[in-house]
């Protein structure tokens, strides 16, 4: 399809999709989807989910077309095994279970059997490009993780009766309750609607979901797992500091997991930021980014712990406060966040701690991404039990 003609065909499916709306077509996932989308092209349904960043016609309708070939190529099992072990050998590197279309076209590229589907991909790919720029489109596969899981309770497990044939879902939108339409290719090799997909169906069922990498940099600024400080000292048990002591973190429970990541983006990334007072300075004390983490550990609001050394808290360099801010990376051009360090009036020695001297507040700056989720900051003080839970909103953190 040439740009222009998927150009003007957007223009129509937007004229269409703002007629439903002005006539209140609201979808009721109460009532039966099926009928409610019957005669309904992808771009219409997918246009209409009410929590919806992408919502460019166009774009929609170029990642249309590369959900057709995939679905197309995934009628073959030997694609469909192709898909698994992909996905299975990226998370194994540190990412998440997706699949890289370039992969895809070096593999299949030169075979008789996907030769034209790969063809018509990378043509679809390079058309997004020209809209998107950077975008990098990928196939994600969340049930990779659950026959991972099987193959490791079982030795037995059979992975080829766990590969059907998928659905396929595009990233980005979704209803209020975090599901999202589902598509299958019709007879006429058309997408079609075919179910309303949840979490626990992407993570149970074979369902392909298409949307751009989040690119976000794998790499861990700090191994988590040891509990040893700098100095040797191991993690205290007594619920009240003193002054020197090795302070933990990296122990967190998130509240509103599809709030802080929706499941279609899959793993998530966390940065955690203390911001401070060095001597007299406003600065940055520790900035830590983790590696990426399964779902399935923050689920039923389970306490995760990366187990990180912090610093040992010295009153007489570190003050008796610190800031502490949690971020979860998606990646996009570089930008700042701002950490506001506030001011303290002098607090003079006592027979356990140092005289404080006054403080008159600061800000201070870090890089981030444009897309990162900022969920929230809290002061921590020397002076809090140890047992204190922090609230973000979306998620808490405790220290040791």
């Amino acid at each position: 399809m040439k740009l222009n003609n998927k150009i003007y065909s957007a223009i129509l499916i937007a004229i269409l999709f703002g007629a439903c709306s002005n006539n209140d077509n609201t979808v009721d996932l109460t009532s039966d989807p099926e009928n409610l989308f019957q005669n309904k092209s992808f771009e219409e349904i997918f246009l209409s989910v009410p929590n919806n960043t992408l919502s460019d016609p166009a774009l929609v309708s170029s990642y249309g077309d590369i959900m057709k070939e995939v679905l197309l190529m995934s009628e073959d099992f030997e694609f469909r095994k192709y898909v698994y072990e992909e996905a299975q050998s990226f998370s194994n590197q540190g990412n998440d279970y997706i699949v890289d279309f370039d992969n895809v076209g070096k593999t299949f590229r030169t075979t008789s059997k996907f030769g034209k589907s790969v063809y018509q991909l990378e043509t679809s790919i390079s058309e997004l490009k020209k809209a998107q720029g950077d975008a990098k489109p990928i196939i994600f596969f969340p049930k990779a993780e659950t026959i991972e899981d099987g193959k490791l309770a079982n030795k037995n497990f059979d992975v080829a009766k766990n590969l059907t044939q998928p659905i396929i879902v595009l990233k980005g939108a979704y209803y209020d309750d975090y599901s999202a339409p589902g598509f299958k290719l019709d007879e006429n090799g058309e997408l079609v609607f075919d179910r309303i997909v949840t979490e626990d169906d992407a993570w149970e069922n074979d369902v392909y979901v298409i949307g751009e990498d989040e690119q976000v940099e794998t790499e861990i600024d700090e191994p988590s797992g040891s509990n040893k400080a700098l100095n040797g000292e191991t993690i205290s048990s007594k619920a009240t500091r003193s002054n020197g002591r090795a302070e933990f973190g990296g122990w967190i429970q998130i509240t509103n997991l599809n709030e802080v990541e929706h499941w279609f983006s899959g793993k998530l990334e966390m940065r955690v930021l203390i911001a401070g007072v060095q001597g007299s300075v406003g600065t940055v004390i520790r900035d830590i980014s983790f590696g990426q983490v399964k779902r399935k550990e923050f689920k039923d609001n389970k306490w995760y712990d990366f187990k990180s050394f912090l610093f040992n808290w010295n009153l007489s360099n570190l003050g008796d406060y610190n800031i502490e801010k949690w971020m979860e990376k998606d990646g996009g051009s570089n930008t700042e966040v701002s950490i506001s360090i506030p001011g303290s009036a002098y607090k003079p020695a006592t027979s356990t701690t140092p005289a404080q001297p006054a403080f008159p507040g600061t800000t201070v700056k870090v890089t981030s991404k444009r897309d990162d989720d900022d969920l929230g900051t809290s002061i921590v003080q020397f002076s809090d039990n140890i047992t204190q839970v922090y609230g973000l909103g979306k998620m808490n953190f405790k220290r040791k």
